[in-house]
């Protein structure tokens, strides 16, 4: 289930259920994470095989198998944590280059976007997992 921006309700309107149901029963869903994995959806010039989402107790688990289809530079965003997955303060994270099994630094955002510190190369598939405090 999708969020949707909250309503500003005014004075005096009369309020339908359709109205109730998207931004009450809806948006409270989608803050419902006992439902399990939530997919990523990833950049222009990245894949994303598995990059997936897991939220319990507090925290995010987010698992990341992401592969390059282009050149990306230092800063450049890989994949967007959706709302109710971003950390609350700058998240630095290691993820593993499977060619060179060199790490690769990567920043989590508050406001959402994952981005890669070193410049990549196309074709680079990046592994691993890292946990977001929430």
């Amino acid at each position: 289930m999708a969020w949707t921006a909250p309503r500003t309700w005014v004075a005096g309107e009369i309020v339908s259920a359709s109205m109730l149901n998207t931004h009450l029963r809806d948006n409270l869903l989608a803050l419902d994470f006992s439902s399990g994995f939530v997919a990523v959806t990833a950049a222009a010039n990245v894949t994303s095989s598995s990059t997936i989402l897991y939220r319990r107790s507090g925290m995010a688990v987010v698992i990341v198998e992401v592969t390059t289809t282009a050149a990306i530079g230092a800063g450049g965003t890989l994949f967007t944590l959706p709302f109710g997955y971003r950390p609350v303060a700058l998240l630095f994270a290691d993820l593993v280059n499977t060619a060179t099994a060199a790490v690769v630094r990567v920043h989590a955002d508050p406001t959402g976007p994952v981005t890669t510190q070193p410049a990549l190369a196309s074709g680079v598939q990046l592994r691993g997992s890292f946990v977001v405090p929430l």
